[in-house]
């Protein structure tokens, strides 16, 4: 299935400028090499001009804190996000009030919540495609071979859109840049835990919203139709979805950075 270029066209995703790594603390040009915003985010012009100020943070014996507060903001920040994205309030005012996670003990909490949290994702995320499988299924039961390509064709452009540079991005950096100086603070908080719940919200974002376009799209292969342009729609409907959390994260995650660059003094 080809890409939509009106959707490249209106929200073009780029990397930020490159910072030298010789000046710059491992751990923060993890996370901004990895950092892609598109050009529509509101935080991408905050985020360039940060750039100049990490210059001067390597070799400063601060990435052990920056990893660890690095950490903490990808449990009690991060997930919430996408937790409160999903309609699931609750879950996410649990994870915001966890300790903060600098030590063993906290790191095991929050390990804890993690688990449920990714059991209620996950749960979330097979209920958002099923209902809407179920149903297309029941309308079109006669027509059952024809729908079947569009059906699948709506799957891999929604897991296209969730797995996405724009949406993935920054939790790659995160990953990399705690586990630089936090590795077994991260496995011991649940860290994968958190990655695979946040992908799981994300999915159901983007299935609910998408729903009327998917179904349109199969509806219209039921028909022996021409459906590609409609699943296109679908993976429009689901990018749209995910853009106000993909936002609001690059807002915290500028915040969070001009933290790190000094964390002995925030």
């Amino acid at each position: 299935m080809p890409k939509d270029p009106k959707s490249a066209q209106r929200n073009p995703v780029t990397p930020l400028p490159k910072v030298d790594p010789r000046f710059v603390s491992p751990v923060l040009a993890t996370v901004v090499q990895r950092w892609t915003l598109s050009e529509a985010d509101p935080s991408r012009e905050a985020a360039v001009a940060l750039l100049s100020r990490l210059v001067g943070t390597a070799g400063d014996g601060m990435d052990p804190e920056r990893a660890r507060r690095l950490l903490d903001w990808f449990v009690r920040e991060y997930v919430p996000v996408w937790l409160d994205s999903a309609g699931m309030i609750g879950e996410a005012r649990s994870l915001r009030r966890l300790p903060a996670v600098i030590n063993a003990t906290a790191a095991d909490r929050a390990n804890e919540a993690l688990v449920k949290v990714l059991a209620a994702a996950q749960t979330d995320a097979q209920r958002a495609q099923e209902q809407l499988r179920t149903s297309i299924s029941g309308a079109h039961e006669e027509s059952a071979p024809k729908i079947a390509e569009a059906w699948n064709a709506a799957v891999d452009l929604i897991e296209e859109v969730v797995r996405g540079e724009e949406v993935r991005s920054l939790e790659a950096g995160t990953t990399a840049g705690a586990r630089a100086g936090a590795a077994e603070l991260a496995k011991r908080a649940g860290w994968n835990l958190g990655v695979s719940a946040a992908e799981m919200l994300a999915q159901s974002i983007a299935w609910r919203k998408a729903e009327p376009q998917v179904a349109s799209c199969v509806a219209a292969a039921a028909k022996g139709e021409e459906w590609t342009g409609r699943a296109a729609e679908a993976k429009e409907a689901a990018a749209e979805a995910l853009t106000p959390a993909v936002h609001e994260l690059s807002r915290l995650a500028v915040h969070l950075i001009e933290q790190l660059i000094h964390p002995r003094y925030t």
